[in-house]
């Protein structure tokens, strides 16, 4: 599967603002850039599923946790109890960050979802504490006590410029390729770019100095892009029942696709991502406090269904027995040495059974 888009993980990490507050209980390392935060605050709890360059979303699943690895065990020494303060995506790239506190303390859980991927823990002043890789690249270094710094941004979003900027733009590369230039020069991804172009009938070859005004299509098609993936509608498609790709919009090379369609983009990365997993509640504490006092008084009422039931059953056995108990009345009543055998066997074919005799008191206890 294709890493994740910047539209996509804007749309994400909009949806992630739901768990700000929240508390870390548990770090989960799955291997091969799987990730599982399990968090909780007083009325919510939730699992944060990582896929390293593919999806950061709260996911309905998980799996069978076995040992922790060396990453997990550093990880939870470090982040246990401390809380969700804000989430945020850094230098408008992929790259997604939690900002942590406990009392005075602060650290940032990064995750970077472009390439091979990576997460990255800092503490208040950006210093690498811990890396799940380290490398070093040209103008920075992921190494421990390394200041982290996130690539650079070269692109200047030309949907976010003045239209004196988009010219500026054009005019300098204006024997770049549409493709090359809308993805470069846009921030939504090469999907979405390709897709616009595509649209439009344009050759994505052809030079955006040729185009001429097609170019203003292109860029009004992407806008309509972007404003139907911040619905957060999510199209799957298929191929003889094997994901091939998703989109917030509609994508015209899959016209010919089977499409499963969601209207949450969680519930769509699990279907893509982890749908073979095993099925977890994730609810409100709330709900479930509620659900298991339901659950109790439907015990209590149970037991009093089957405690009536009984004693109705009791009720139809004297009713229909009586004169043989007060023949027994009778009996245990008269006759001191009378014992438990003699008075069953004048109930003998009637379902009923003398259990004890307190001739002292003149009790006769009976059972059904």
């Amino acid at each position: 599967m294709r890493e994740i888009s910047n539209i996509e993980i804007t749309v994400l990490v909009r949806k992630l603002k739901q768990v700000e507050g929240s508390y870390i209980d548990k770090f989960y390392d799955l291997g091969n850039g799987r990730f599982v935060l399990k968090l909780s605050r007083k009325d919510l709890r939730a699992n944060v599923m990582c896929l390293l360059s593919h999806t950061l979303h709260i996911t309905a699943y998980t799996e069978r946790y076995g040992e922790p690895s060396n990453f997990a065990v550093a990880v939870r020494k470090r982040v246990s109890g401390y809380q969700i303060s804000n989430i945020s995506k850094v230098n408008d790239d992929r790259i997604v960050k939690f900002s942590l506190s406990k009392g005075e303390s602060r650290l940032g859980m990064i995750f970077e979802m472009f390439g091979k991927g990576n997460m990255v823990l800092v503490d208040a002043e950006d210093r690498i504490l811990l890396a799940y890789a380290y490398e070093d690249f040209k103008g920075r270094s992921i190494r421990p006590r390394a200041v982290y710094k996130p690539p650079e941004n070269l692109s200047m979003d030309i949907l976010k410029g003045s239209k004196d900027d988009i010219v500026d733009a054009l005019r300098k590369h204006n024997d770049m390729g549409v493709m090359s230039f809308m993805s470069r020069w846009t921030n939504i991804g090469t999907l979405y770019v390709e897709n616009a172009v595509s649209s439009l009938g344009i050759d994505p070859k052809e030079t955006v100095g040729k185009l001429g005004a097609k170019v203003w299509s292109v860029i009004d098609c992407i806008n309509t892009e972007i404003a139907e993936a911040e619905r957060g509608n999510v199209h799957v498609y298929m191929d003889h029942g094997v994901v091939v790709d998703y989109a917030l919009c509609n994508i015209k090379k899959y016209a010919n696709n089977e499409a499963v369609d969601f209207d949450d983009i969680y519930k769509a990365m699990d279907f893509v991502y982890v749908e073979k997993a095993e099925k977890v509640e994730v609810e409100n504490p709330a709900l479930e406090k509620l659900r298991k006092s339901i659950d109790k008084q439907k015990r209590i009422v149970a037991g009093i269904d089957e405690q009536i039931s009984r004693n109705k059953a009791i009720a139809q056995a004297i009713f229909n027995n009586m004169n043989i108990l007060n023949q027994i009345i009778d009996a245990a009543s008269h006759n001191k040495r009378i014992t438990v055998d003699e008075l069953n066997s004048l109930l003998e074919g009637t379902g009923l059974s003398v259990k004890s005799i307190d001739l002292k008191n003149k009790h006769v206890i009976v059972d059904t």
